[in-house]
Formats: C-alpha cells, sequence, structure tokens
C-alpha cells in the first residue's frame, strides 16, 4: 500500500477523496462500501451514486452522532495506546500496483500501530451496536468497512473498538469494548465486484440495475402500475355501469349489487372547539398516543426513464446468455446487500 500524508477532515483530504483518476472514475474509499453492499443505514446504493454523480450535494454540515464520532475519537485513541502500548496513527492509504486491491480502492485510517501489524477502527455508536461489540459481534454495517480497509492495506488484522464516553447516550461510565476482525478474501472479491460495478455505473452514468433495493423497488413500481392501470379501468367501467343503472337504492344484477346511500357530513370539530371557547391546552390532553409511522412511497421522478434502460439491459444481458442482471420473479425475500445472481 501506499500511505497519503493528509490531514483528515481538511480540504486537501477532502479533494483527494473525491478526486478523478486518470481513467476518469473515482476512488473508492472503505466509507462507500457499507452503502454499495446495501447495509448501511444511512445511505442507499442509489443515493451515493446520485451524490457521485453531482445530483445531490454532499452533506455539509454534520450530525450528532457524527459531532459526537469526531470528538471522542482522538479520547478513545489515547485509550488504546495506553492499554496497548503501541503508537497509533491516522493515515491515508492507496492501492499499489500488483497488491490484491484495484488502484483505485483507498482508506481514511482511523489509526495504524507503529508495527504496521494492525489496524484500528474507532466507532463511538449507540447502544445497541455498542453491545453488539461488546458481546464480540461486528455490526453488519460496519463490515464491508473493515474488509475494505484490510484489503487495501495488507495488514493482517483490525481491532474493531467501540467507545462509550459515558456521555449518557449509552451509559455515565466510560468504557471500551473491542474485536479483532481478519482478512476474509472470499468476501473481499465480492466487494471488489461489487464496488468496480458501482464505479462503472458512476463512470458511465447509468444507475445501478442489480442492487437489492433497487430490484424490489423495480418489483414495486411494475406492481403499482398494474394497479393504477387496473383502476383506472375500473373507474371507466363503474361510470359505464352506473349511467345505465335505474335510480333507487338498491338495483341487483347477476354479477353486482349497486346501493345508494347519503351518509351525514363530519363534524367541523375545530370550529366546535373555538365556538367553545375550549383552551388547547385542554384539547391536547385528551390526545391519543401517537399511532405507527406512516410510510409513503411513491414513483421516482426519472422512473420511466430508469425502467427503460432496466428492460433494455435485460434485454441485452439474455441475447448475450449474460447472468448478471435478475429475473423478477425470482428475487429472495431475505437477506441484505447485493443479490447472488
Amino acid at each position: 500500500m501506499k500511505t497519503v500524508s493528509l490531514e483528515q477532515g481538511s480540504q486537501q483530504w477532502h479533494d483527494w477523496r473525491n478526486a478523478t483518476l486518470a481513467d476518469g472514475g473515482p476512488r473508492i474509499m472503505a466509507s462507500h462500501l457499507p452503502a454499495i453492499m446495501g447495509v448501511s443505514p444511512h445511505e442507499t446504493a442509489h443515493q451515493l451514486w446520485m451524490r457521485m454523480t453531482g445530483r445531490v450535494s454532499p452533506q455539509k454540515s454534520s450530525n450528532f452522532a457524527m459531532q459526537r464520532g469526531h470528538k471522542y475519537e482522538p479520547v478513545c485513541r489515547a485509550r488504546l495506546e495506553a492499554s496497548t502500548g503501541a503508537t497509533i496513527t491516522p493515515v491515508c492509504c492507496e492501492a499499489l500496483p500488483g497488491e490484491a486491491a484495484p488502484l483505485w480502492a483507498a482508506c481514511s485510517l482511523d489509526g495504524i500501530s507503529d508495527s504496521w501489524d494492525e489496524i484500528h477502527e474507532i466507532k463511538v455508536p449507540g447502544a445497541k451496536t455498542f453491545q453488539e461489540v461488546l458481546e464480540g459481534k461486528v455490526p453488519e454495517q460496519w463490515y464491508p468497512q473493515i474488509q475494505w480497509q484490510l484489503l487495501v492495506t495488507g495488514v493482517p488484522r483490525c481491532r474493531l473498538t467501540a467507545f462509550d464516553p459515558g456521555d449518557g447516550v449509552v451509559s455515565d461510565q466510560e468504557r471500551i469494548a473491542s474485536v479483532m476482525v481478519f482478512p476474509d478474501s472470499g468476501y473481499q472479491a465480492k466487494l471488489i465486484e461489487a464496488a468496480e460495478n458501482f464505479r462503472n455505473a458512476v463512470m458511465n452514468d447509468t444507475p445501478l440495475v442489480g442492487d437489492r433495493i433497487t430490484v424490489l423497488a423495480v418489483s414495486w413500481l411494475k406492481a403499482y402500475d398494474a394497479v393504477k392501470a387496473a383502476e383506472e379501468r375500473l373507474k371507466e367501467a363503474q361510470e359505464a355501469l352506473l349511467a345505465e343503472a335505474p335510480d333507487g337504492p338498491r338495483v341487483d344484477t347477476p354479477v353486482a349489487t349497486i346501493t345508494r346511500a347519503t351518509r351525514e357530513g363530519t363534524i367541523d370539530y375545530a370550529r366546535l372547539i373555538a365556538e367553545l371557547g375550549v383552551d388547547k391546552d385542554v384539547v391536547e390532553s385528551y390526545r391519543k398516543p401517537p399511532g405507527k409511522p406512516t410510510i409513503t412511497i411513491r414513483r421516482a421522478a426519472n422512473a420511466d426513464e430508469f425502467l427503460d434502460a432496466w428492460e433494455q439491459q435485460l434485454q441485452d444481458a439474455l441475447e448475450t446468455e449474460d447472468q448478471s442482471l435478475p429475473d423478477l420473479d425470482t428475487i429472495p425475500n431475505s437477506g441484505s446487500g447485493l443479490l447472488n445472481w
């Protein structure tokens, strides 16, 4: 590997991360891999593609979790140095020719030991993921990032450390939990394939078609369009039927019964409360607990354009006997990350 002397978080560091390489493509950083593999809780592969193709602006403001991580990462690194006796230095790394990692692979390490035999990934997480590390587990959303770091650096192990600074988010007592992660060559091969497909999608300015959430979204879109078309046919048939049906509260046919009824109007509770002079705080005291979150799925603005491209790629794959694209009728119901075609 090649190390790059940059202060992480500086403008030079951002420029390095976002640089266009000689072949016209971007660097793929370790932090990109959770989204690419479909396990990031914060970003889908398509959202990352939108960001890396300039369709959406990169996030400039940091949230509470990011600020907390930046604040306590140096504290945790100092604790690790005291407990391991090693000097741990943040460093940026690139792959070199002839190594297992592609030349466009890179990472920014939270630290590497002075003996260069151990890299460090430091997290300042919430209670759930801290508990996972405490139990000796590697949270799913961090595994691709760590394996990419091991791939790029060639270092034999990574110490994943979850730090609870005792700030009340997890507990009121400072705690450290660590687990060792070792290279997984089979999984790293999947990372390279997925990252290369993603990188090509960025370079070709073409949306991904193979990540699981997009496959399922296309399946939803086709079902949605079929339902909307059926609703339109139902509306037309209903209007034609009512136009011919005689008046009356009930009309029977061999296959349908038509009933007509007039409902009472709803009560304007806002006006009623105002006229009765009831205080808003009194009204609020009668409010029931919130229900389940409302989930809305809408068509994307360029859904038809994407679906046309999807269908064309499926057709091309059939003509060339390429099995890299999915059959929507055989989508598995469980799992995460990229589907294995």
